[in-house]
């Protein structure tokens, strides 16, 4: 008996196991330095307010902030049972 991956041919025609389709790459990299660039600019902001080195934190403390905010803002995604 022929197993998709193992020893052998297969006369049963074309699999398509090892044509899946990647993910994008292209919006999780965009998230990850539209984060680094808010958490600059809040650094900045602070900095400019005259937080001194405090600013780093309130930055950070910031960024928590919005990814919270996002994370029950959001809509759930429906999962459907099949």
């Amino acid at each position: 008996m022929f197993h998709p991956g193992g020893f052998g041919g297969s006369d049963y025609g074309d699999f398509d196991l090892y044509k899946r389709k990647d993910p994008p790459v292209l919006k999780p990299v965009l998230l990850l330095v539209s984060l680094l660039l808010l958490w600059v600019i809040c650094f900045m902001v602070g900095l400019s307010l005259g937080f001194g080195w405090y600013a780093w934190p309130s930055g950070t403390v910031v960024l928590l902030g919005v990814f919270l905010l996002f994370n029950f803002v959001r809509r759930p995604k429906k999962i459907s049972k099949e």
